[in-house]
């Protein structure tokens, strides 16, 4: 694991939203999102090395301390939560970034469902790397913004971590809802999707 900041979130009544894979996207993502009251955010960075890794540690320690919102470092495949303690994870171009690995893709969703409250969703957005998606996500092909095939998640692949496909989107509304805020970022890959899965806790 990467070393972590100090974690001590005051989450009681409150929803904690996480979203994982960011370099310095908190400040533009929680502005387009919008801080509410009854929520708590933590930015995991969890792909940096090198000079990315260090901007992503100071970035940690800017937020530190502040109200609603913390970021953290840390590995998507072992999170510092306490199971059944997030209402809603976010994941930005990460499961495509470390497709080599098909171990640590189901290690990343097996920590996800850990973390999540029964219930709770997992947002899955990838624009910039979902040619590298396993095939086995998928039913009928793969999600293509430009076709008229109708593809679907695959409910056998998501259901071993114990999680229930909810909805699969090549819509560049949906895309936008969860996707990097940043306006460089606008282009969209034709096989750019986001899918959410919810927690159902039978695997």
């Amino acid at each position: 694991m990467m070393e972590s900041a100090d974690t001590q979130f005051e989450t009681e009544r409150r929803r904690l939203v996480v979203e994982v894979g960011s370099e310095t996207i908190p400040t533009a993502f929680c502005a387009k999102r919008g801080i509410k009251e009854n929520e708590y955010y933590v930015s995991v960075n969890t792909l940096h090395k090198g000079e990315k890794f260090n901007a992503a540690k100071s970035e940690a320690e800017k937020y530190r301390g502040e109200r609603n919102f913390s970021s953290i470092l840390a590995d998507a495949g072992s999170m510092p939560f306490a199971d059944g303690t997030v209402d809603e994870l976010i994941f930005n171009n990460v499961f495509g970034s470390f497709y080599k690995n098909a171990d640590v893709l189901a290690a990343f969703l097996r920590e996800a469902s850990r973390v999540l409250v029964e219930g709770g969703e997992i947002h899955i957005t990838e624009m910039n790397t979902p040619n590298f998606i396993p095939d086995e996500w998928f039913i009928g092909g793969r999600p293509d913004r430009k076709s008229d095939i109708k593809v679907e998640a695959n409910p056998d692949y998501f259901q071993q971590f114990g999680l229930r496909a909810k909805k699969l989107s090549t819509d560049e509304n949906d895309i936008k809802e969860y996707r990097n805020p940043f306006p460089e970022y606008n282009g969209f890959y034709p096989i750019a999707f986001t899918l959410t899965l919810e927690k159902t806790g039978v695997p």
